[in-house]
Formats: C-alpha cells, sequence, structure tokens
C-alpha cells in the first residue's frame, strides 16, 4: 500500500470506530430475555438452597418411605445385630427385655396431615411395641445394617397397616384386630382355640376399627374420614380369665397375649409379650405412665381392668419375607 492509502486508511477508522460504537455497547448489555434468573445463578461458597416455612406442607413425599425416629436406626441395627444367632422366641424375649424402661407415648390414628410409616424405638404404645418386635425378630437375615433398617420397615409397614398400604384409614388400631391380620399373614398363630376352657365371641367390627390407643397411653385422637365403614362382626376365640391357669401348661415366652372383654369407648385391647417364670405367668407390655415394664403376674393384671373377660394367645412364627395380605 502507498503513503496516500496509508493516509486514508488511518483518517477512516477512527471514524469507523466512532459510528460503531452504539452498536458494540449494545452488544455488551445483557438481554432481558435471556438473562440469567436469580435462582439459577450461581450461589456464594457456603450459601444454602431456601427452606419452605415451618409448617409448610412437602408434596411428592412417599408415605411409605420410613420417617425413622431420633436415635431409632441405631437402636434397630444393634438390637438385630445382638440377636442375631439366637432362636426365634428366645430373640423375641430377649428383644422385649431390653427395651424394658422404654418410655410410652400414645400414637393416635389419623392426626398427621400426612401419613408416613414411623420408625420409632425411642418411645412406644402397646400395639407398636409388639408390632416392632415383630418387625426385628424376623429381620435379621441379613448382611448389612443398612438391608436391616430396610427389611425392619418392611415388616412393620405389613404389620401395621390393611393390605401393607400406608394410608390412615387403614391403619390397625385394636390389638384383637391388628392380631386377626397378622396371623393371615404369617407372624402368628392363634392358640387360643386349642386351649382349655377356650370359648368363642362375637365383637362388633366398628368396635375394632375405631381409633383409640391401648389403656397402656393416652386418650384418642378423633378419627380420621375414611369413606369405608365396615359393618358386621369378627369372631375371636379367648380362655376365660378362670380357665387361664388350667391353660398355662401349653404357654411358652415368647407367645403374645391380647385382653379380651368390653372396652371402654376411646380405648382398645391390651397386648404384650409373655415372660415366664418359674411356671408363673409373666408379661412385658406397656403401662401408663412407666412404659416397658415387665409384670411378674398377668392374670392379675388382667383382673384388674376393667371390662375384661378373658385372653387370647398366640404364637410368634418366623416370616423372614412377610406373606402377602389376602
Amino acid at each position: 500500500m502507498g503513503r496516500r492509502g496509508l493516509l486514508v486508511a488511518a483518517l477512516l477508522c477512527p471514524l469507523a470506530l466512532a459510528l460503531a460504537w452504539p452498536r458494540l455497547r449494545g452488544l455488551a448489555r445483557p438481554d432481558p430475555a435471556t438473562a440469567m434468573a436469580p435462582s439459577s445463578r450461581p450461589q456464594p461458597r457456603g450459601a444454602t438452597a431456601a427452606r419452605p416455612p415451618a409448617g409448610a406442607t412437602t408434596r411428592g413425599v412417599d408415605p411409605n418411605l420410613p420417617l425413622v425416629v431420633g436415635d431409632s436406626r441405631r437402636l434397630i441395627a444393634r438390637a438385630i445385630d445382638d440377636t442375631a444367632a439366637a432362636p426365634h422366641e428366645e430373640a423375641l424375649v430377649a428383644l422385649a427385655r431390653r427395651f424394658q424402661g422404654t418410655p410410652s407415648r400414645a400414637v393416635p390414628a389419623g392426626t398427621a396431615p400426612v401419613e408416613r410409616l414411623v420408625l420409632d424405638l425411642t418411645a412406644v404404645d402397646s400395639l407398636r411395641f409388639i408390632e416392632q418386635l415383630l418387625a426385628l425378630v424376623n429381620s435379621r437375615q441379613v448382611r448389612t445394617r443398612t438391608e436391616a433398617v430396610d427389611r425392619f420397615s418392611d415388616h412393620v409397614r405389613r404389620l401395621r397397616y390393611g393390605r401393607g398400604r400406608v394410608d390412615p384409614c387403614a391403619r390397625l388400631v385394636d390389638p384383637r384386630l391388628w392380631a386377626l391380620a397378622a396371623a393371615r399373614r404369617g407372624y402368628l398363630v392363634d392358640l387360643s382355640p386349642f386351649l382349655p376352657g377356650a370359648r368363642q365371641r362375637r365383637v362388633p367390627l366398628t368396635e375394632l376399627l375405631q381409633p383409640g390407643s391401648a389403656r397402656s397411653t393416652t386418650a384418642a385422637a378423633p378419627a380420621p374420614t375414611c369413606p369405608e365403614r365396615r359393618e358386621g362382626w369378627v369372631t375371636m376365640a379367648e380362655v376365660p380369665l378362670d380357665a387361664v391357669p388350667a391353660a398355662t401348661a401349653s404357654l411358652r415366652s415368647g407367645d403374645l397375649f391380647v385382653l379380651q372383654g368390653n372396652v371402654p369407648d376411646g380405648q382398645t385391647a391390651d397386648i404384650g409379650l409373655l415372660d415366664l417364670e418359674r411356671g408363673r405367668l409373666g408379661a412385658v407390655l406397656v403401662r401408663p405412665g412407666q412404659g416397658v415394664v415387665r409384670v411378674p403376674d398377668l392374670l392379675a393384671m388382667a383382673r384388674q381392668q376393667p371390662g375384661t373377660t378373658g385372653l387370647s394367645f398366640l404364637r410368634s412364627l418366623p416370616n423372614a419375607d412377610g406373606r402377602a395380605d389376602p
């Protein structure tokens, strides 16, 4: 390029830059349509996502996902570890004794906004205590602690809810109906019809389906609104109180008992685990204000309970996989 060309270029470059400057400034500004949204901007180190306000309902939570309370995960794993080699009934009794002193806590039906599968060995009511003992003793054939907790939660779900579905309307709140359902699922066998002096009694189904808490806890909460209301009667075998001494020879530690009789409104029958000593019918159960205790004379306790007419007895069966509901 000659001297004249260089001179022309030197004169035109500043002019071109001045004409293009407004456009260059526009390119440097972010387009409002494509600017990064505040929620997606990178956060400074240490920042956390905003939490929903207290009391807000979490949507999309799987109700079958267990909600483990307090130190229960460790308690579950340790209990399974420590009884892994024991025979079924020995393990059941050892587990019941292990939790003596655990405080009582009522678990009213249908009060939570969303029903969850709650696993709680830090405080129990009488039915949940027995229910979780059966889940523990059937969760011992595992290789890891994580597998043990998973197996335990599956058994609790099958035992706690009709058809194993987490639903406040399917929760079994009365130990008598719960025991019948557990027997159908292969966790228990009813001994009562085969014991001396046994008789049959008819119980209104509406009484068994009413929400309540055991005599060993506190008053019941209002029922959840459920579309189904089943009418009818359930036939149950019981051993009258006067016939219990003759039946004791056929019972053993690790069997379950359920109190039968005219249960006051807002309560359910008591349930517990037999713990015999020198032929005497002792039991481990939850008592009001005392939590899990050992009672040396079950028959004397039963006679003190208002409305009690007899006892039903059931034997626990190994059921590692859990039987599907009929």
